[in-house]
């Protein structure tokens, strides 16, 4: 999947990030590359990867997004509930590659961090 009005100089508008990350994750040819510090996170808060993905599938980006240190790279702050979150809010951060189809999972957090 390649988003053609992904701008490399400033990321994508809230709008175009939720719809880029939600078909991106809805893509059974994407990759995912989940970092340890993710995989990590989901176990002290006692979720699964399906909430993250479903957090990806069904959520929305709020805020714009922040450079990542690889050039041409944006991070993303997704937010939803999740079936195992207790109607808490998550946060997971992001980083999607639309041109090969795969997105980084940096880390998850609730959102009003308790």
């Amino acid at each position: 999947m390649i988003i053609k009005t992904q701008n490399w100089q400033s990321g994508l508008s809230t709008a175009a990030a939720t719809d880029g990350i939600r078909a991106l994750v809805r893509d059974d040819e994407a990759v995912a590359h989940i970092r340890v510090h993710f995989k990590e996170q989901l176990n002290q808060r006692g979720l699964l990867i399906s909430d993250a993905l479903h957090v990806l599938k069904y959520g929305f980006v709020y805020d714009k997004p922040e450079q990542s240190t690889q050039p041409g790279f944006w991070k993303y702050k997704m937010q939803s509930t999740s079936p195992n979150s207790g109607k808490r809010k998550l946060e997971i951060v992001v980083i999607p590659d639309f041109n090969q189809c795969g997105y980084k999972l940096i880390t998850i957090y609730w959102v009003d961090g308790q």
